[in-house]
């Protein structure tokens, strides 16, 4: 593998992944403002209670079908990744039968007990499609990942999200009285429009896999065996990312849901820069590990760390100080209340940008059971705090009653402590260079100082003066960064110009 195919692959990666947090972010502006915080709350409340459904789906078998691609199509045992690929799309689909047989039956008791509204049982059976949907769709962006098609498994969120906003768009002309239905019926669909569309795609580029010969040999249980152990980190991280949303639902109904939910995607806006590097980061380090290339993966983590820090922890100072200006002015004055949960959830969310590389790091490496002890103790610690801070009382008890400011911080104390366990773990086999940490450091208290300097000198509208305060700290930040060399530009610019880089 050479560094210029690494670097070129990264910046794909990242221009595909930059685009999901602002079409996102558009996305529930648009929902929130045209549905109003209950029914806003709702639709996120279904979202996110198909998602942690679907982990027992997946099963694993995913992940684990897009680690083990790299080495047979590197042996080139084309007709066993067909195999793969179709007996994995058949237990998906079996259990989603089941699945949405279960949840059909019990809709009722759903939407009175848990989602506590009588809104649910209209919504749920269009939710039920998304199981089906979504396994080609999963199926598919895993197999990308595997023959490593940076350009096609990054991009099918976007284009997916933008269709959504488009179709969403539209339906506000046609649909006023029935917005809630309209949008969860674009949502749902728009996985099964993606899904006949790369599937095509996958056909037509890899001939070799889709168009070889029936074989009896199966690589199902190394498969299987792998997926074992994804799915108990798997199953434990989605837990984690969900659990104070499903626990809001219950103690607190879908109107704390709305408006937490508004703090967290405005807290997202912080992984911007993080993101594409983690998505790149798994198929990359797993390409290379069975390459053997230690001192590969030591670089790039060095690399990553770096300007990692350089970028996120601006980003992070910026919104602590506008993140109530950032709710009203994307969401509304309603969703203020949500203001000091998204302070926590940003602080939370720096150190969880960093956790989600370490464990990119770990399951590239092939240390999925470490992840899954992680990922575990989060999950127990999670579930602990949110118990006691969300709800007035329980079981006759009383408790904390601090409702979504309860979640993020459960939320945010659990991803610092995961961060913490999965760097010690990295650090027993690969270094991270941290020399350039204290300029970053030392930069950031005069970014600190400088932000709070212009809010008391500058006399203009908040959003204004939100965008000029920013633009004059990051551009002085950026370059004290490359004067004072916080970044390796040169490195970077010598793997562009170099064709190949034997290592």
């Amino acid at each position: 593998m050479d560094k210029k195919r690494l670097f070129k692959g990264l910046l794909t990666v990242a221009a595909f992944e930059l685009l999901v947090m602002p079409f996102t972010f558009l996305l529930r502006i648009l929902f929130s403002r045209t549905l109003g915080v209950e029914d806003y709350g709702l639709f996120y409340a279904m979202i996110n209670f198909v998602a942690l459904i679907s982990i027992f789906i997946d099963l694993g078998l995913g992940s684990s079908l897009a680690h083990y691609i790299p080495k047979l199509f590197h042996s080139e045992k084309y007709s066993l990744i067909k195999r793969s690929v179709i007996q994995v799309f058949l237990i998906h689909l079996l259990l989603s039968v089941i699945i949405i047989s279960i949840i059909l039956l019990l809709k009722n008791f759903l939407a009175s007990q848990y989602f506590h509204t009588s809104a649910a049982i209209l919504i749920i059976p269009l939710f039920t499609l998304l199981f089906l949907f979504n396994i080609s769709y999963k199926i598919i962006v895993y197999f990308f990942i595997g023959v490593n098609n940076e350009r096609f498994y990054a991009s099918m969120n976007p284009i997916r999200l933008v269709l959504v906003l488009i179709a969403s768009s539209i339906a506000l002309v046609f649909f006023k009285e029935n917005l809630l239905i309209a949008f969860s019926i674009i949502w749902v669909v728009s996985y099964l429009i993606i899904s006949a569309i790369y599937s095509a795609l996958a056909i037509i580029n890899y001939p070799l896999v889709f168009r070889s010969a029936k074989t009896k040999e199966s690589y199902f249980k190394p498969i299987s065996k792998y997926a074992s152990m994804v799915f108990l980190s798997a199953t434990a991280f989605f837990i984690l990312s969900r659990i104070d949303v499903f626990m809001l639902t219950i103690f607190k109904g879908v109107k704390m849901v709305g408006l937490y939910e508004a703090a967290l995607p405005a807290a997202s806006l912080t992984l911007l820069f993080m993101t594409p590097l983690r998505s790149y980061l798994f198929p990359t380090i797993s390409k290379l590990k069975h390459l053997g290339d230690k001192k590969m993966i030591s670089t790039i983590l060095k690399a990553i760390y770096n300007l990692g820090l350089f970028l996120v922890l601006p980003l992070t100072i910026i919104f602590l100080f506008f993140a109530q200006d950032i709710l009203s002015l994307a969401f509304g004055k309603e969703f203020i209340l949500a203001s000091m949960a998204l302070k926590i959830l940003i602080i939370g969310f720096f150190f969880k940008s960093f956790t989600l590389i370490n464990f990119a790091t770990l399951q590239g490496l092939g240390k999925v059971k470490k992840v899954a002890l992680i990922v575990y103790i989060g999950v127990i610690l999670n579930i602990i705090l949110n118990t006691i801070l969300i709800p007035k009382q329980l079981f006759g008890i009383k408790l904390f009653d601090l409702g979504i400011i309860g979640a993020a911080l459960a939320t945010s104390f659990c991803f610092l402590i995961m961060f913490i366990l999965s760097l010690l773990i990295i650090h027993r086999n690969y270094a991270i260079a941290y020399k350039n940490w204290w300029k970053i450091i030392i930069l950031n208290v005069f970014l600190f100082f400088g932000v709070y300097f212009l809010l008391k000198i500058i006399y203009l509208q908040v959003y204004v003066k939100m965008i000029i305060i920013s633009l004059i700290v990051g551009a002085i930040y950026l370059l004290i960064g490359i004067l004072w060399k916080v970044i390796d530009y040169n490195e970077l610019i010598r793997l562009i110009r170099r064709d190949e880089i034997k290592i």
